[in-house]
């Protein structure tokens, strides 16, 4: 089986070693376990939901939500904003 490297930061590795010793299995299973059930109860988003948001807005939404848009990148300090 392949392997890899992760790099977790102590305080969360110390709680992973405590649930894996609380459980009775490796670091290895329970980091397993764990992205296992991750990536199975990912879910799609609901396409109404998505049908609804794509809807058009008006003139005076539109620019609120400019604004907003602006302010929210105006602050992000370690990544760039993402194109929706």
């Amino acid at each position: 089986m392949p392997s890899t490297t992760i790099h977790i930061p102590p305080p969360l590795l110390a709680a992973l070693d405590a649930k894996a010793r609380a459980r009775g299995v490796s670091r290895n299973r329970l980091i397993v376990q764990t992205l296992e059930k991750s990536l199975h109860e990912t879910q799609d988003w609901d396409q109404d939901f998505l049908a609804r948001l794509r809807r058009p807005v008006g003139a005076a939404m539109a620019r609120e939500l400019d604004k907003m848009m602006e302010s929210i990148a105006s602050t992000r300090t370690r990544k760039p904003a993402v194109e929706l």
